[in-house]
């Protein structure tokens, strides 16, 4: 009976090593799905206010991105001054 139990024992054991080890393998192809992820989304950005997804290397024309912000804006919301920069419209 105890050689019966220590077998069951190490086949246990057994398979704990090779779920923990698949285990690791899972989450370093998903660190590396997610890495290669993230390089694809760090190309754009969303306007926050008409929630456009734009391409940071082609921006349309009736959107600017400022610095300030770290963000896109809708040009036709905003006004641009020398000394304060792009400032939004006030509604009248």
């Amino acid at each position: 009976m105890k050689e019966e139990t220590r077998k069951k024992l190490q086949r246990v054991e057994e398979m704990k090593e090779a779920l923990r080890k698949h285990s690791k393998e899972h989450l370093v192809e998903l660190a590396l799905s997610g890495g290669m992820l993230w390089d694809y989304v760090s190309d754009y950005d969303i306007c926050m206010d008409d929630y456009r997804i734009i391409d940071k290397y082609n921006i349309p024309d009736e959107y600017v991105y400022c610095d300030w912000e770290n963000a896109f804006l809708l040009k036709e919301l905003y006004d641009y001054s020398e000394d304060e920069g792009w400032v939004k419209k006030v509604k009248a």
